[in-house]
């Protein structure tokens, strides 16, 4: 794992959408400028931030010595959508190639390098990987799985291993999307998406077995403002290719996220008629069926005590 620092650049830009989030600038430009072989480009794409946190954004970017960095920041004529920044800077790059990196998170110093020498390797189009996950004091691996080594894309976003394909992981080679851009109709899901068409129409992904992206969590999801129907819009658009054990899993992990998060009861009834019809006709009678009530049950109570954040972070530690 190479971490020693060399004047020599990739033909890369980094491509980072913005919003109100100045706090992380700093963690997030250090991470990018000492890696241990730079980028040519670093756009931050503002997608309607206030203007004193443009202004603190421009602060921090004259306050650090990036070298011979070209830094540039870029603003969408669309606002309330990350993938409108990234279509932007994804079309403004004229580099090979284009790392994706959210405003909040972070790298390790080697991930460009070595991300590069894997996809450079092979033939394909872009490579992810896994992350790691902060929550408060602790951190947690979230590895991911080999994408040649599973029938289909779907199981390495929706298996029980747990794996995923975070997507400041992701860096494509331009000259081989085929035109593919980030899906503008969708608020949520837009990295899940992102891989299954990346995955299905170009040459694919390669996978990079050491996480070197961090990113942080509180898992205060309740207060969250989770697009609902962005994320029905994900499931009408690749249900069809969805394999059924991959399609039980992300059911019952949306109707969880309904309970949590206090969404309209009409979308959990949603998700659980498309699972009514996966599972057998004596579905009350089935295994399955005690294990969905049982589950509901203890999220609701540890919900109701607040104890649910930490009975995840204990879950995620004991994997």
């Amino acid at each position: 794992m190479s971490l020693v620092k060399t004047t020599e650049s990739l033909d890369l830009t980094v491509v980072i959408p913005f919003y109100n989030r100045s706090n992380y600038a700093k963690r997030l430009l250090d991470s990018v400028i000492q890696q241990s072989l730079t980028p040519k480009f670093i756009f931050f794409v503002d997608n309607g931030s206030k203007i004193e946190e443009l202004e603190r954004l421009h602060e921090i970017i004259n306050s650090v010595d990036h070298k011979d960095i070209n830094i540039q920041c870029l603003k969408t004529e669309k606002f309330g959508n990350a993938n409108y920044a990234r279509n932007l800077g994804l079309e403004q790059a004229n580099t090979q190639y284009v790392a994706f990196l959210d405003s909040d998170d972070w790298w390790e110093p080697c991930h460009l390098e070595n991300s590069l020498k894997i996809l450079n390797k092979s033939s394909k189009a872009g490579i992810y990987g896994g992350a790691i996950i902060h929550y408060g004091n602790s951190k947690v691996v979230n590895s991911s799985g080999d994408i040649a080594l599973v029938d289909t894309p779907y199981h390495i976003l929706f298996s029980n291993a747990g794996w995923s394909a975070q997507t400041s992981s992701y860096i494509v080679n331009k000259n081989k999307l085929k035109n593919l851009k980030w899906d503008e109709s969708l608020k949520r899901h837009q990295d899940y998406d992102f891989f299954l068409a990346l995955q299905y129409l170009t040459e694919g992904w390669v996978f990079n077995p050491i996480p070197t992206s961090h990113l942080e969590r509180d898992d205060a999801v309740s207060g969250r403002n989770f697009d609902i129907k962005s994320m029905i819009g994900f499931l009408e658009k690749w249900k069809q290719k969805f394999p059924e054990t991959c399609l039980k899993k992300y059911l019952v992990d949306q109707m969880d996220l309904c309970i949590i998060a206090n969404i309209d009861k009409k979308y959990y009834e949603y998700y659980e008629n498309i699972y009514l019809n996966l599972v057998d006709s004596d579905y009350v009678f089935h295994v399955e069926y005690i294990y969905r009530n049982l589950r509901q049950k203890i999220i609701f109570f540890l919900k109701k005590h607040g104890l649910f954040s930490l009975f995840k972070i204990i879950l995620r530690k004991h994997k």
